[in-house]
């Protein structure tokens, strides 16, 4: 008997679940149901990402608190996937406070190793996106290159990810590994991004005064974690990284991860 350790991605709360949604887990519902039936362990992870100034602003139009807004569409979700006979082995909130207190110790980790630091940034922000941009990156699109809405200038002190370290070391793992992104179109999409961007380092705080519905920065009061940095932990603090260590050493690595076509830069060279 083998272990097969699945993931979806998690679905973001600021809206109801919609056909794509339902495509994945379908999809993801279908192969752990296929490695069961073959007699594998399967740990089947699927959830919710509720952080985040895209769900404060969606909770505001609807005159809703964030956490009653977040509660109520967490239940769209489950329900739904009861709906469809989903099977999965555990629903993961970002939420939960044994993820918060995961990502926290990831982020005081990779501060003693060297690699967060904090630095003065000026850089275009797409609030939509929550992400941030270049002055070239913006002008090649003329807006948000990833959604094309508008994006605002922004200089302000955050934390960083020292990204740009494992650049080396994220090309050659691609290179040695031709099946880890499938299928062959989205493998060469991340290799061609890579070979046409240098790797810059991620900012992976927002300041509180900006942002407040997040988890705390474990290093300064004033940020919370970016919401891609911390959702993407999910994928080890739902294995059971650093509370339940011999079901995380079990489980990990993961051997599918299934992602969205749109979402799949984040995970590809954020999280390897």
């Amino acid at each position: 008997m083998s272990k097969v350790y699945l993931t979806t991605p998690l679905y973001y709360v600021n809206a109801h679940p919609h056909i794509g949604h339902a495509y994945t887990n379908v999809i993801a519902d279908c192969m752990a149901r296929f490695y069961r039936s073959k007699g594998d362990a399967v740990y089947f992870l699927t959830g919710t990402d509720e952080h985040g100034e895209k769900i404060k602003e969606a909770a505001g139009k609807e005159n809703k608190e964030v956490k009653e807004f977040v509660e109520e569409k967490v239940k769209n979700f489950t329900h739904l996937w009861k709906e469809l006979n989903i099977s999965y082995d555990f629903f993961i909130r970002t939420t939960f406070s044994f993820h918060e207190e995961v990502v926290k110790k990831v982020i005081i980790h990779l501060f003693n190793k060297g690699d967060i630091y904090k630095e003065k940034y000026k850089g275009f922000y797409c609030v939509p996106c929550e992400s941030f941009w270049t002055e070239s990156q913006v002008k090649e699109t003329g807006g948000c290159p990833e959604c094309g809405r508008k994006v605002k200038e922004i200089e302000e002190e955050n934390y960083f990810f020292r990204l740009s370290k494992y650049e080396d070391w994220l090309k050659e793992h691609l290179k040695n590994h031709s099946q880890f992104i499938r299928p062959k179109i989205r493998y060469n999409e991340v290799v061609g991004f890579l070979e046409n961007n240098p790797l810059v380092d991620l900012c992976i705080s927002r300041p509180r005064k900006r942002v407040e519905w997040g988890i705390d920065f474990p290093l300064d009061k004033n940020y919370v974690v970016y919401v891609w940095f911390e959702a993407l932990l999910n994928y080890i603090s739902g294995a059971g990284f650093y509370f339940e260590e011999e079901r995380f050493k079990n489980l990990w690595p993961a051997n599918i991860h299934f992602i969205g076509k749109d979402i799949l830069r984040q995970p590809a060279i954020i999280w390897p």
